[in-house]
């Protein structure tokens, strides 16, 4: 192990034994906001990960999103919509667009999980103006109300809503479920899976998906989901478990920039 890397896990291991009181705090969902309370929840995600203690680690996962680190995400990575989204992972966009004109109609609504700053949903809009709702989720209420004030469009709707509540009280048939960019490796394989199965129950439907992936995941072999990586977020065989829930692949392809990106698109009739 890298000194760096040995002196962080000793920290954290010391920040988590010396402030139990600030690691109840984050368990009870509180978000991090100074440096210590963020090396408690880096100790405690950690220590999650090692454990197999795969509901806690969602939780820690989460809390990064919900707190000022995620509201900040976007803004540190201002090139992301244009280089990569526009770019290399563009496909599905198109793959979309081709199932669209195929099935006239059919397609309706989009629903987008962990929206961030909203461009890629307006871009949506604007690339499928048969759409008549669009709808971005994602936990962080301070980017939530940020898009509210920015992207203006009464078709375009955004809510802090988690996004499995918002699917079961409000999804459609004829809706398209999109995550792009990383944002199903913070749930669990069981929470992906029952993701899946609920858009499934609103067929027809379509599920498109920009998701990073270890790289040394071997998604010829393997079917569980598996954390990895300095956050421990999860690698998800996608393909894997949108079969297993019933979808069709319309599309699969792989790309590497700084991570390893699966780009699926499903449909299920």
């Amino acid at each position: 192990m890298e000194v760096k890397s040995l002196i962080k896990n000793r920290a954290e291991a010391l920040a988590l034994c010396l402030l139990p009181s600030v690691a109840q705090r984050i368990k009870d969902g509180q978000p991090t906001k100074t440096f210590l309370e963020r090396l408690v929840r880096s100790g405690m995600t950690r220590k999650a990960a090692k454990d197999g203690e795969w509901d806690m680690l969602r939780s820690q996962l989460a809390a990064y999103w919900r707190g000022g680190e995620g509201d900040e995400f976007y803004e540190a990575y201002p090139n992301r919509f244009d280089e990569w989204f526009l770019g290399a992972h563009y496909c599905v966009v198109e793959q979309l667009r081709t199932l669209c004109d195929q099935y006239p109609d059919t397609l309706t609504e989009l629903y987008e999980i962990g929206c961030g700053d909203g461009k890629v949903l307006m871009h949506m809009n604007e690339r499928f103006p048969e759409f008549h709702r669009l709808v971005g989720i994602d936990i962080n209420s301070k980017v939530i109300e940020r898009n509210r004030s920015t992207h203006k469009d009464p078709k375009v709707d955004f809510t802090d809503d988690a996004a499995l509540d918002w699917l079961s009280e409000n999804g459609r048939s004829g809706s398209v479920l999109m995550t792009y960019g990383g944002v199903l490796e913070y749930f669990t394989q069981c929470e992906v899976e029952t993701i899946f199965r609920k858009v499934a129950s609103l067929s027809p439907a379509a599920i498109v998906l920009v998701e990073p992936v270890n790289f040394n995941y071997d998604l010829n072999k393997e079917s569980d989901s598996r954390p990895y990586g300095d956050e421990h977020s999860f690698s998800h065989n996608h393909r894997v478990l949108l079969q297993r829930c019933g979808f069709e692949l319309a599309h699969q392809s792989e790309c590497r920039l700084d991570h390893r990106w699966q780009m699926l698109v499903a449909m299920i009739h």
